[in-house]
């Protein structure tokens, strides 16, 4: 029972920070009591694994992290509400630039709107187009 609450704890602290909340030791558990509604003591048990949220409250934290409550609570099921690709990678981009040194993460967002640009005409001025694509016409063709 321990060892699923341990498994829960880090599933949800998980949904924390990629919904921004503050890390753990930061006023997480603050965080969590505003958002939904309950005192720190009480939010405090759920990203501890000191205890388990009410089934409605499981239903609550599911929807707000876009999660399926089963894979919440048990690490089984699918675990994203309707994620489309373009979903997953914005969430995997986050998680990452989440885990970077503080110094770091400037430059990576500073890559990422450099690859979000679109390409400069003159990077399109090199592709093959059908017109240089096309064979020469042999002058002795023509005539």
């Amino acid at each position: 029972m321990i060892h699923a609450r341990l498994e829960f704890a880090k599933r949800l602290n998980a949904l924390c920070d990629e919904r921004g909340l503050p890390p753990k030791g930061k006023n997480r558990q603050h965080e969590l009591g505003r958002i939904f509604g309950v005192s720190q003591p009480a939010a405090r048990k759920w990203p501890e694994a000191e205890g388990w949220p009410t089934m409605s409250m499981a239903v609550r934290l599911a929807i707000w992290g876009g999660v399926h409550v089963e894979w919440l609570l048990t690490g089984r099921g699918q675990q994203r509400l309707h994620e489309s690709p373009a979903d997953a990678y914005a969430r995997l981009a986050a998680a990452l630039v989440h885990q970077m040194p503080e110094n770091t993460k400037h430059q990576a967002l500073r890559i990422l709107q450099t690859l979000a640009q679109p390409s400069s005409p003159y990077d399109r001025a090199a592709e093959p187009t059908p017109e240089t694509d096309a064979p020469a016409e042999d002058a002795e063709s023509t005539r």
